[in-house]
């Protein structure tokens, strides 16, 4: 299949130790998905894409490298509903082998694979029975065909329950999971348990979550799972107001507290607060407010060293935001927030607008500008277990995105998609992260400056000539690029763009939908 006319990912920078969640823009991963969505252990995006070096190949010595993406071969979907309430679905994609190409220590031109042939499976049943309740299972496989050698391999089961009770007053909603991972040098297998439970309906209503996740619990190869490791819990109260007064069409106010821990060993993360606001007026006005404090926690993930830890000061977020009447043929919404650390000089605020226009019955219009800056600590450099350090970075930020449509007729339609990110990241200082979590003054660690653009532009135009047949013609622009000309203010940085290097496509798809039906039957009078 051709993904070629696919939705651009909005990229980000990402200074965390963890892997960021891109969102599915491939039709066939976005249609009758919902019964593979249990448990998190299908995360379409796996499928294709950037290779992964499943084959554990030793790349450090290569330079002028190329590689390609991960080229999808075939996938199929089938789904369904029987009359007794039972759904059963299975997806299976196939993805070829995908090399790297470069230059060994000697000079010769080498290919290294790096993800073999890979089938993908997921088998996901759910049964319906009354009050609103099911009960169901799902289990992700992968499998990797490595001729030259050993490949990883995953299996993946987790049982899923979701009940309704108490004429749906109450709720429990829970999973248990087990992984089983069959990599290159060893083998390794974990578990994962998950529940919440609480009162839905009425003007009190509370709600407790724990999450379990052993160390070794690994669903990312079909799946996706920030961190495992950990023993998380939260418990919430709100009280609604459901019915209109004189001010509010509805509204609710919530108090929250979560409690983290490692699962092995079982340590302290971190406690948190949280209160939360929202209401609607009579004249569909919408806002809202959030407030969080955290005392002093315990970051075991960003020194990237197993066993390392950073102890980070008490802290205060908060947030507000403001949304009018989306039906009126002009809307707007406004957002804004300030956080800041107790220490370190940590601290940060952002804004964003967001304008909803329909100028007419043919034209609409939707524009947003965000824009933030924060002084933040974080990884910069490990020289060994013993020496690790980390950076206050000050990071300004603005994002603009610009989308539209214009009707032409009924068969036909022109679309704008554009976004442009700019992030100007500079060093204030850097810190040796000492053996008790503190932090103290050093030069021995290196931060770049960065300069950081994403630029996305992707202009469409649709006629359907008949039903179910259409033309698309796409035509894209795509910039990402880093350096350190961190000097350049917004207007200059705007005004380099056409200097940087962009990936521009032309894109024409045909879609012919045929009827066999109505094949068939043309042929049987013809024969007549």
């Amino acid at each position: 299949p051709d993904f070629s006319q696919v939705a651009f990912d909005e990229q980000f920078v990402n200074f965390e130790a963890f892997e960021q969640q891109f969102d599915e823009n491939r039709q066939f991963f976005t249609e009758g998905i919902n019964l593979f969505n249990k448990a998190d252990l299908f995360y379409s995006r796996r499928i294709g894409g950037n290779p992964k070096n499943f084959t554990n190949a030793n790349l450090g010595d290569l330079s002028n490298t190329t590689q390609s993406f991960t080229r999808m071969l075939n996938a199929t979907k089938l789904t369904g509903t029987t009359d007794n309430n039972l759904s059963m679905g299975f997806l299976n994609a196939i993805t070829g082998a995908n090399y790297l190409s470069g230059t060994d220590s000697l000079g010769n031109a080498v290919k290294v694979l790096t993800e073999p042939l890979t089938n993908y499976n997921v088998l996901a049943v759910d049964q319906r029975f009354k009050g609103n309740s099911s009960v169901g299972m799902i289990n992700t496989n992968t499998t990797r065909f490595n001729q030259e050698g050993n490949a990883r391999d995953a299996n993946v089961t987790a049982l899923t329950a979701n009940l309704n009770f108490y004429k749906n007053r109450y709720y429990f909603n829970g999973a248990m999971g087990r992984s089983m991972v069959y990599d290159t040098e060893d083998n390794y297998s974990g578990n994962a348990l998950y529940w919440e439970t609480g009162k839905q309906a009425g003007a009190w209503r509370w709600d407790h979550e724990m999450v379990l996740i052993s160390p070794s619990f690994d669903p990312n190869d079909l799946g996706f799972q920030r961190r495992g490791n950990k023993v998380h819990q939260s418990l919430g109260l709100s009280y609604q107001i459901l019915e209109p007064n004189n001010r509010y069409l509805k509204c609710s106010n919530e108090l929250r507290i979560q409690y983290n821990r490692l699962y092995n060993p079982s340590t302290f993360e971190r406690i948190h607060g949280e209160y939360q606001f929202f209401g609607l007026t009579k004249s569909f006005l919408a806002y809202g407010y959030k407030l969080e404090v955290r005392p002093k926690e315990f970051d075991y993930f960003d020194p990237r060293v197993w066993g390392r830890y950073r102890i980070n000061p008490a802290s205060f977020w908060h947030n507000a935001w403001l949304s009018t009447d989306f039906r009126k043929p002009l809307a707007y919404e406004l957002r804004g927030g300030q956080w800041r650390w107790a220490d370190w000089g940590a601290r940060g605020h952002y804004g964003e607008v967001e304008l909803i226009g329909r100028i007419n019955d043919q034209l609409n219009l939707r524009f947003e500008v965000e824009a933030g800056s924060h002084h933040h600590v974080g990884w910069a450099q490990t020289i060994s277990t013993d020496s690790i350090g980390m950076a206050l970075r000050h990071r300004r930020n603005v994002e603009q995105t610009l989308k539209g449509q214009y009707l032409f007729g009924p068969n036909s339609y022109l679309s704008l998609d554009l976004r442009h990110s700019w992030n100007r990241i500079e060093n204030e200082a850097t810190y040796h992260l000492n053996e008790n979590g503190s932090l103290s003054p050093s030069s021995n660690y290196s931060d770049p400056n960065l300069r950081i653009n994403f630029f996305n532009i992707d202009l469409k135009y649709v006629l359907w000539f008949a039903p179910g047949r259409e033309i698309n013609l796409l035509y894209r622009t795509s910039i990402a690029n880093s350096d350190d000309a961190t000097a350049l203010v917004y207007i200059q940085n705007m005004q380099s763009l056409t200097d940087l290097p962009a990936d521009q496509l032309i894109s024409l798809r045909i879609v012919y939908f045929l009827d066999y039906a109505q094949m068939r039957k043309s042929t049987t009078l013809r024969r007549r």
